[in-house]
């Protein structure tokens, strides 16, 4: 006889979602990365808990497809809580282009080049040249 009830991977997921209105961020309250991403042990791998959200709602992902929260633009430049987010209606499909393409849109990437560089900020303008002897 097993020690633990034996449940499954899908009753366990929802257990550790703090469920609220269909319209608010349903946050992960289990584990998380480094990066503040909720994640959940399945076996030996860890797996995205945002991932599991899309996976368990709409089914399998296709391959090279990434899962992306929509519901990050209605958080301030800085807060990443919406990464716990697991709301399969904040969720959406995408590529790393078009992951990437949101970061800046929304404000939570600075560009590399240009006004509003990272290092145009920091340093409060553009780069001095640097002579070589």
């Amino acid at each position: 006889m097993p020690r633990w009830p034996q449940v499954s991977v899908g009753e366990r997921f929802w257990a550790k979602v703090a469920m609220a209105s269909p319209d608010e961020c349903w946050f992960f309250t289990g584990a998380k990365n480094d990066d503040n991403y909720g994640m959940l042990r399945i076996g030996s791998d860890r797996v995205y808990a945002h991932r599991l959200a899309w996976v368990f709602t709409y089914g399998a992902l296709e391959p090279g497809l990434i899962i992306r929260h929509m519901c990050d633009v209605h958080y301030p430049p800085g807060n990443v809580r919406y990464r716990l987010c697991c709301n399969p209606t904040h969720l959406e499909k995408g590529t790393d282009t078009d992951n990437m393409h949101d970061s800046y849109t929304t404000g939570r990437r600075l560009p590399t080049r240009g006004p509003r560089a990272s290092h145009a900020k920091r340093w409060g303008g553009p780069a001095r040249q640097l002579s070589v002897p």
